[in-house]
C-alpha cells in the first residue's frame, strides 16, 4: 500500500532536513483527480476503488527512484520529489507529470465501461515556498487549486502572487474611515 499522511509527514520532514544540510530542493505535489465523485455515483465504490488502485498503479509506473507517492485521503495524493537544485526538480517532475498526463489518455478501466480520469496537480518547492511539512502542504494545495482554476487536468506551480500573499504583506487594508 502506499504511505498515508502520517508517513507522508515522517518522509517529507527527512527529506527537508536533507535540504537544509545539503542545499537540495524537494517538491511536493499535490494530485487530485477530477470528477470522481460522479465516478462513485454513476458506477459504484467497487468501480471507484479499482480506479483509484490503477491511479496509483500507472502513477507509480512513471516515478523515478527515491520518488515517494503517498495517499492523503480519498482521491488526493501526494507525490514528494527531490533533486539537487530546482531546475533539476522542476524538469523532472515536469517529465513525470507530462507521462503521468499522457497514460490517463487511456482509460483505467474498461469494465463495465471505458472510464477515462484526468488529474490536477500542484507543486510547492522547498526552500523557496516553505520549509514547514504543514506549509509545504498547504502551498501545494493553493497550486492544485489553481490548475483546477485553469481547466483541470492541469499541473501548476505554487506561485505567491498568485495567491495574493505578496499582496496581503506589502498592502495591508486600511480600516474603513
Amino acid at each position: 500500500g502506499l504511505p498515508n499522511r502520517k508517513m507522508l509527514e515522517t518522509l517529507t520532514n527527512q527529506a527537508l532536513s536533507r535540504v537544509e544540510r545539503n542545499s537540495t530542493c524537494v517538491a511536493l505535489t499535490f494530485i487530485d483527480l477530477d470528477f470522481f465523485k460522479p465516478i462513485n455515483d454513476q458506477y459504484g465504490h467497487n468501480i471507484g476503488d479499482k480506479i483509484l488502485i490503477n491511479f496509483t498503479a500507472a502513477i507509480n509506473l512513471q516515478l523515478r527512484e527515491g520518488d515517494t507517492l503517498s495517499r492523503l485521503a480519498g482521491d488526493e495524493f501526494i507525490l514528494v520529489i527531490e533533486a539537487d537544485s530546482e531546475p533539476e526538480l522542476r524538469h523532472g517532475l515536469d517529465q513525470i507529470m507530462g507521462r503521468i498526463h499522457s497514460r490517463l489518455e487511456q482509460p483505467l478501466i474498461n469494465s463495465p465501461a471505458e472510464i477515462h480520469v484526468r488529474c490536477s496537480a500542484g507543486t510547492a518547492i522547498a526552500p523557496k515556498d516553505a520549509i514547514e511539512f504543514e506549509a509545504l502542504l498547504h502551498c501545494a494545495d493553493q497550486a492544485m487549486y489553481d490548475s483546477k482554476k485553469k481547466g483541470r487536468g492541469q499541473h501548476c506551480y505554487y506561485e505567491t502572487e498568485a495567491n495574493g500573499q505578496t499582496e496581503l504583506l506589502l498592502h495591508p487594508t486600511e480600516p474603513a474611515l
